[in-house]
């Protein structure tokens, strides 16, 4: 489970394209906070959690270099040539055909 800002940097640096978050609601149903808790997984630290919002914008700015938002090109590279997944940050899509930075 991946629910702080840290883990998503180091899950991300380790090559992740996918992180299994705990989400959090309230009795009315709102999504509030991404937090597992007690029982944990061995040798994790699950005590930790942020802000549902927070969370996914910060997902949005390690993710996305604002270059590829079609839904065909999941993965974008830095300048370092690291894929990271990308994160839809808009509905309106743009279509990333013949961009290098962008891969399927």
């Amino acid at each position: 489970m991946v629910n702080s800002l840290d883990e998503v940097d180091s899950f991300v640096e380790k090559g992740a394209n996918v992180l299994e978050t705990d989400v959090r609601f309230t009795k009315n149903g709102t999504v509030t906070r991404v937090h597992h808790g007690f029982p944990c997984d061995c040798f994790r630290d699950c005590l930790r959690e942020t802000e549902f919002t927070e969370y996914l914008e910060y997902l949005r700015s390690v993710t996305s270099t604002g270059r590829c938002t079609s839904p065909e090109r999941r993965f974008v590279s830095n300048n370092a040539g690291v894929r990271r997944p990308h994160v839809m940050s808009t509905p309106d899509s743009r279509d990333c055909a013949g961009n290098a930075a962008c891969f399927r």
